[in-house]
């Protein structure tokens, strides 16, 4: 069984990297780091896209975990550019296998009120 961590963090060693390590501490796992990959918006065709990789890799794993820290309380953008490239994709309906969301955050602190 392949299992592959898609973090959505800017930081690859982040606190989403290390929630990912505890729910799959004792499991052989891949890491893609989406930030290392150029993704466009939904509807753009621009020179350079990558979003292909990322669906092969993704392709490629029985189990798919895909973790992003929240901000705003929402996903981070890189997160939600996937998940939106996901929309009416021809290559999508071939993915099969399980999907976990890990999200993490914190609550604000008063400096950010």
């Amino acid at each position: 069984m392949t299992i592959l961590f898609v973090n959505g963090s800017p930081n690859g060693n982040g606190n989403t990297a290390h929630l990912a390590a505890t729910l799959l501490a004792g499991h052989d796992y891949g890491t893609l780091n989406l930030t290392d990959y150029r993704i466009n918006a939904f509807g753009q065709t621009l020179p350079g896209d990558q979003f292909d990789e990322v669906i092969e890799r993704i392709k490629q794993a029985d189990v798919v975990v895909l973790g992003s820290p929240v901000y705003w309380h929402n996903l981070c953008a890189s997160v939600r550019t996937l998940m939106e490239r996901c929309y009416l994709n021809p290559q999508v309906d071939q993915l099969g296998g399980r999907l976990f969301l890990v999200f993490q955050g914190a609550g604000p602190e008063q400096w950010m009120l």
